[in-house]
């Protein structure tokens, strides 16, 4: 095995460091760079007499970069191996600086952790848009309370605020590439509640299709009577499929409503965002429209669209 002084003297070893894919150069005793690969040089923009020779400070800023002359002097002194991260906002760039003692230098390597930090700064990103998107649809429940945003007779958010919280929710949703689905109702027959049985029927069934829903609901959804006979449920952060087994549910459920003076039955449309959507109206659109097919196909069922599935054409 090649003894690593032997970088003074080009042997070996030193072709084997200068062809490193890692940047990494090395310090003698009396603190001067006595070798730096071309991974390194290249990284920096400079040339073999640029660096040989040099200290540490010479190369780095000693103000600027403190914690790197912090974690030089302990390894130095101490004989360990210490790791420290440079980062440059200004330049796009971040190393994580790994300095090891051997024999009577110290090899440092500088590892490009810029795409992992870049990611992590996406990620964080995305999930504090994601929390205030989640605290706007809190608060907005808890305004809903307010009787010109409620629908008094059920208890929901009533077509104003509805629209109130789609207006902010979902272009934060888009513009992050999360999933939102809505999931539009429309109880079978209620004519035939009022016609047959008085308005106050009618009103019994809604309202306890409102319970329904309202107790369905999770704290990140919407529920609300947007007409008549008609309601929709806002979905943040699930797509298509899984708010197709939520409408199964909240189908099963409505089903299950006791106490009215016959059995209560709903059609259910579903329809998730598209990136092509320029607002919340077009998927809510879409099902509406997979919800007039599921009358037509003999209510009480839930239909999905898609942009790939014109209902109109069927």
């Amino acid at each position: 095995m090649c003894s690593l002084t032997g970088v003074r003297s080009g042997n070996l070893c030193n072709k084997v460091l200068e062809a490193l894919p890692q940047p990494l150069f090395i310090i003698d005793h009396s603190h001067v760079v006595v070798f730096a690969n071309k991974c390194f040089r290249d990284l920096f923009g400079m040339g073999v007499h640029d660096v040989l020779g040099k200290s540490l400070w010479d190369i780095w800023n000693k103000e600027k970069y403190s914690d790197l002359f912090e974690a030089y002097s302990d390894s130095i002194e101490t004989g360990e191996p210490r790791q420290v991260t440079l980062e440059s906002m200004e330049h796009g760039s971040a190393h994580d600086i790994w300095m090891q003692p051997v024999e009577d230098l110290l090899i440092v390597l500088c590892t490009d952790i810029w795409p992992h930090l870049s990611m992590l700064r996406e990620a964080r990103g995305a999930f504090e848009a994601l929390a205030r998107i989640n605290e706007e649809l809190r608060t907005s429940h808890q305004m809903a309370n307010s009787d010109s945003r409620t629908d008094v007779l059920t208890g929901l958010c009533n077509r104003r605020r509805f629209a109130e919280i789609a207006d902010v929710a979902f272009p934060a949703l888009i513009q992050r590439g999360v999933p939102c689905s809505f999931i539009t109702l429309d109880i079978d027959h209620f004519k035939q509640f009022n016609d047959e049985f008085g308005h106050a029927e009618g009103d019994k069934v809604l309202a306890a299709v409102g319970r329904v829903l309202l107790d369905f609901a999770n704290e990140m959804e919407t529920p609300a009577r947007i007409g008549g006979e008609e309601f929709v449920l806002l979905c943040p952060q699930i797509g298509l499929r899984e708010a197709m087994v939520r409408a199964t549910e909240l189908l099963a459920r409505i089903t299950a409503i006791e106490g009215t003076a016959m059995g209560v039955t709903a059609s259910i449309g579903v329809a998730s965002a598209c990136p092509e959507d320029d607002g919340w109206f077009k998927p809510l659109s879409r099902a509406d429209k997979a919800l007039y097919a599921a009358k037509r196909g003999g209510r009480n069922q839930v239909v999905s669209c898609s942009m790939d599935f014109e209902l109109d054409a069927a």
